[in-house]
């Protein structure tokens, strides 16, 4: 699901925002992530997923190799887009299959290019039913 907080300057919005952060965060059932709106989003995405540490049993593979100090993804020879991407598909089904829910708050969206592949990706995700 995708909720978009609209309104004028002040009235609370990342305040809302802030405050699903704080109390969906103190359970055990979601992984609550702020990768920021500029560069590399699904890159800061898989790597915010991985650093919570709540996730790291659930998405480690003997077959995936990465690193994470400069986002320096390896597998295959693929493009990092790609694998940064197929990472955090991974991930997710993987959390979703042990029954736990992500939130990604991004506070000042804009249209930056970025913004339009995260929506890219997200929109495939749903269409193959991860969620």
């Amino acid at each position: 699901m995708v909720y978009v907080i609209t309104g004028p300057r002040g009235s609370g919005k990342t305040v809302l925002m802030l405050s699903v952060h704080s109390r969906l965060s103190k359970s055990d059932n979601w992984i609550v992530i702020d990768p920021g709106a500029k560069d590399n989003l699904i890159e800061n995405i898989a790597s915010e997923i991985y650093e919570t540490g709540r996730a790291r049993s659930m998405t480690l593979e003997k077959e995936f190799s990465f690193s994470f100090s400069g986002m320096t993804f390896s597998l295959k020879g693929e493009e990092p887009a790609v694998i940064a991407y197929s990472l955090l598909k991974k991930m997710l089904d993987r959390i979703s299959k042990a029954g736990k829910k992500v939130l990604i708050t991004i506070d000042e969206a804009d249209s930056s290019e970025q913004m339009r592949l995260f929506a890219q990706s997200y929109q495939s995700l749903i269409c193959q039913n991860i969620r």
